[in-house]
């Protein structure tokens, strides 16, 4: 009883831990990737030369 438990616990602990959270966060990444390619190019529009319109 006490073996299995121990068992349990390391498989738990050293296998499935470290295999969820790689899948977790490959998910993670890939959703990420994926929408900084959807998301267009933000242009900044150039500003106006404001020295003219102060000396008016």
């Amino acid at each position: 009883m006490v073996i299995g438990g121990l068992v349990s616990s390391t498989v738990l602990t050293l296998v499935l831990n470290p295999t969820l959270y790689t899948m977790v966060e490959g998910r993670r990444e890939r959703r990420q990737a994926r929408r900084n390619r959807r998301r267009p190019l933000v242009t900044v529009p150039p500003q106006r030369d404001t020295t003219e319109s102060a000396t008016v």
